[in-house]
Order: structure tokens, then sequence, then C-alpha cells
């Protein structure tokens, strides 16, 4: 997984840095990425912490109606942090993307 995220923070620095260090003004397809990235990052920063709230309310209800079950109650207990986790990460990696967006010049 590191080395996909390396892969693609290298090829965004890689992409952009030419033109925002040489050009005086970027290119249309250049600009064009960066709109498409600030819209998609945009969305996922608004739509992650919904889902994961969700996803957490459907875990502690079931854990809820499980009836005492010991088993249902570690397995939803252990889904709900699993989902906070994940939550978490997203949200850090998306404003990631977004800073290093507009630290490049988007």
């Amino acid at each position: 997984m590191t080395r996909i995220m390396r892969s693609i923070i290298g090829a965004l620095a890689v992409m952009t840095w030419p033109f925002t260090a040489f050009a005086s003004s970027q290119p249309q397809f250049v600009s064009g990425i960066y709109n498409m990235l600030n819209s998609i990052d945009t969305w996922l920063l608004f739509l992650t912490p919904v889902s994961g709230g969700v996803m957490i309310a459907y875990h502690q209800l079931s854990k809820m109606f499980a009836g005492g079950d010991f088993s249902q109650t570690e397995q939803h207990n252990r889904a709900t942090k699993k989902v906070l986790v994940a939550v978490v990460i997203v949200e850090l990696a998306m404003a990631g993307v977004k800073w290093l967006i507009s630290t490049l010049g988007g």
C-alpha cells in the first residue's frame, strides 16, 4: 500500500513540477487535472465521514439487537473500530492530497 501511495505522490510531483517551476502559466490540461483532483477531494472529504457515521450506526444498532451474544458484540465492536480507523486514514490522506495540490500551484 505504501508503494502505491509513493507512486501516486511521485507521479503528481513529476507531472506538476516542471509546469509550476518554468512556465509562466499552466497548460489547460494541467489546470483541468488540478480542478478534477480538487473536486474529487472535496467530495471525499464530505462523503467519508457521512458514510462512516452510517456504518458505525449500523454496527452499533446490530450490536444492540444481538441479544447479548458475546461473539456478535465483539464482532461489531471490531467492525466499529475498523470503520473509525478507515475514516481517519481517508480523511488524512485526502487532506494531504488537498494540501499537495494547493502547494504545487493548483
